[in-house]
């Protein structure tokens, strides 16, 4: 299981009933990608006796049974995964980590985090890395030991507001969702384990709300009870805020923050000193509220509001940020500019408003509707301009999760100043900011640019202060390696167009792939109808392998020392528990090395009446292979794949009693 089957589950059962296509939309991904990921989750589903999910003629995507209490059978089924069952992409797996050693108070060694998550130690390695960027970043060093691991260096409030951040950045939904969410869960157990401590927080600021007269809107609410999680997992640790401002005891927001504090120590049976109370009031002090005793909304609150602005966009697009926080905070900032802009009527002008508009045309709209509460905040609208400046940032997010967020789906750049090493190094300062689309693969002087030097390093990108003769590659020219925000948007612009215009390719690839895929059936060249056996009852695999490399000998396709060469193979190659001739769950393609008896490319087809024991899979058809060289194997890889992973086919398969009808079958396009 991964995110996407637990995006699938979790669509389907809120809305009872989604199309196909707006399913594909939530994945990222094409219809026909989401109608595999569909069958490939039903055989989860039916190993837990759940309801299987069914598409309609309509394309419409539903699950075959609906009963109270599926939902809570369902939320088991998705939180029952761990790290061995559930597969984490780089992203979630990174943020993870970074979450594991926020939250410890002793060294982790590659080993124990390699051991928890289920992956190497090469990977954890390289992972590493990545993580220890981004906490530099907000101000928390990663310290490692020889033999003693890594351990996090930070003040307490510093790390605090990091783990906070973590889950402010990837909780683009409420708790009731949370509780669906796989990874969302996985994040919250690295604090504490949640469970029981939620439903208690949530009655405590209910009743406190009403007690104190205020309402917190639904996200200052949410992100409440997250930072009392926090500062539960903390003080149990031993981590406490020792400095406070004594003067918030005159806050408005003391009362409840005291209450509040109280209420938790009493109920977890913690100590909390006064200067936890005195923070918790500065963090009650930035929240946003739909009723409160004061009217007066501090500066201090438009983060807050802003924070709830992109927690609403990102929710309905369905993205996360992971650990991209400096993709957040560029985001924050440029909000805060829009809305001074805004507030004092400066305009500042968006030569890309029309290419965003089209380009990007539902999230133009998302943002221009979400954006609205800020807007009555300043008394001001954000003109088409700023929305399209604000599209963008989405757009990368979009285009990231598209091509699945992988490092390598960035821009490769090349940096030109005739300048010297300063301004390069200047230059490349400047650009961090735009470390989530751009890769700065070498700096160069412009006398020695050439189309070799472009090739060997794939750059796809030159970004230039001069004026430059022009190239296979887009080139970007600037006045000044200081960058203006309009330098940055023309480079954000350009590296998203190279980035969409590669997905863009990929995609129809994939769709190429998967269109030959459908269409190809077994040439009637490589299979006879006698060498089709049909519900033959095999002793063990040895048998039902021999039985179908007996039917190749029979069509005059390999020599009896292919079919021994077959098992033989099997066993060379770690037997039945590490073989690779399974390309189904049900279903295996044994062969053997061309010298070993191949004759011609062919192959046999035996479904057997009962399925028989091989390695960790039970196994109720054998196809029989045998090739001369490397491209037939593709090809019948391919295709028997194609077969074999798809339910529909398999239930034909299943079905059909004669011979005849089987060959027509095989043969036929499928």
């Amino acid at each position: 299981m991964d995110h996407r089957d637990n995006s699938i589950v979790e669509q389907v059962l809120k809305s009872n009933k989604i199309s196909l296509r707006d399913l594909s939309i939530v994945l990222h991904t094409t219809s026909r990608n989401t109608q595999h990921l569909v069958y490939e989750l039903n055989e989860d589903l039916q190993a837990q006796k759940l309801p299987i999910l069914l598409i309609d003629s309509n394309d419409n995507v539903y699950f075959s049974k609906v009963y109270e209490g599926l939902d809570k059978e369902l939320r088991d089924f998705l939180l029952q995964n761990n790290f061995y069952t559930y597969r984490l992409t780089k992203n979630e797996r990174r943020t993870i980590i970074a979450m594991i050693l926020l939250n410890s108070t002793d060294y982790v060694t590659t080993n124990d985090l390699a051991e928890h998550l289920q992956t190497s130690r090469g990977t954890i390695i390289s992972d590493i890395n990545q993580v220890k960027d981004n906490l530099k970043d907000n101000g928390i060093k990663l310290v490692s030991q020889v033999s003693r691991g890594y351990f996090i260096q930070g003040r307490e409030e510093t790390i605090r507001s990091q783990i906070l951040k973590i889950l402010l950045m990837n909780f683009n939904q409420n708790m009731t969702d949370i509780q669906y969410n796989t990874f969302q869960h996985f994040l919250l157990r690295e604090i504490i384990p949640y469970e029981d401590i939620y439903p208690e927080l949530k009655k405590i600021i209910l009743e406190e709300e009403k007690s104190e007269n205020l309402l917190l809107s639904d996200f200052s609410f949410e992100e409440t009870i997250y930072e009392l999680l926090i500062i539960i997992s903390r003080l149990k640790k031993g981590r406490i805020i020792e400095y406070s401002d004594k003067n918030l005891t005159k806050s408005s927001k003391y009362g409840l923050s005291s209450h509040i504090l109280q209420r938790v120590c009493v109920k977890f049976q913690i100590m909390i000193p006064s200067s936890e109370i005195n923070h918790f009031v500065q963090s009650l002090r930035t929240k946003s509220y739909i009723h409160s005793t004061t009217d007066h909304i501090d500066e201090i609150a438009i983060p807050v509001m802003i924070g709830e602005v992109i927690f609403r966009i990102a929710n309905y697009l369905r993205l996360n940020f992971y650990l991209d926080s400096s993709l957040y905070d560029l985001l924050v900032d440029h909000i805060k500019s829009a809305l001074y802009r805004a507030k004092s009527g400066d305009v500042l002008p968006n030569p890309f408003t029309e290419q965003m508009q089209e380009r990007y045309t539902e999230i133009f709209e998302v943002v221009q509707k979400e954006v609205e509460p800020l807007e009555r905040y300043v008394g001001n609208q954000l003109n088409p301009g700023e929305i399209a400046f604000l599209v963008m940032y989405f757009g990368a997010m979009f285009e990231k999760e598209k091509a699945g967020n992988e490092i390598k789906e960035k821009v490769n750049v090349m940096l030109i100043s005739p300048m010297g090493r300063g301004a390069i190094q200047l230059l490349a300062g400047e650009l961090s900011r735009l470390k989530d689309l751009i890769t700065i693969k070498k700096s160069q002087s412009i006398h020695r640019i050439d189309e070799e030097d472009l090739r060997e390093n794939e750059i796809e990108l030159i970004i230039s202060t001069a004026q430059i003769k022009e190239y296979s590659v887009p080139t970007i020219t600037l006045r000044s390696p200081v960058l203006s925000e309009d330098d940055l948007t023309k480079i954000r612009i350009e590296a998203m167009h190279i980035l969409d215009e590669k997905y863009r390719i990929r995609e129809n690839k994939v769709e190429e792939l998967e269109q030959s895929k459908v269409r190809a059936g077994i040439s009637p060249d490589y299979i006879l109808k006698d060498s089709i056996l049909l519900d033959y009852h095999a002793k063990d695999w040895e048998d039902a392998i021999r039985k179908s490399g007996e039917l190749l000998v029979n069509v005059g396709a390999v020599d009896d020392r292919y079919v021994k060469g077959m098992i033989q193979m099997i066993y060379d190659n770690g037997g039945v528990e590490e073989s690779y001739i399974a390309i189904s769950e049900n279903a295996i393609m044994p062969h053997a090395d061309p010298d070993q008896g191949a004759i011609r490319d062919a192959m046999s087809f035996v479904r057997l009446d009962q399925p028989i024991s091989f390695g960790t899979q039970t196994v109720k058809y054998v196809v029989a292979i045998s090739v001369l060289g490397a491209e037939s194997v593709n090809n019948f890889v391919f295709t028997l794949i194609n077969i074999f992973q798809d339910d529909r086919m398999l239930n034909i398969l299943d079905t059909i009693d004669s011979v005849d009808e089987m060959f027509a079958f095989i043969t036929k396009e499928v």
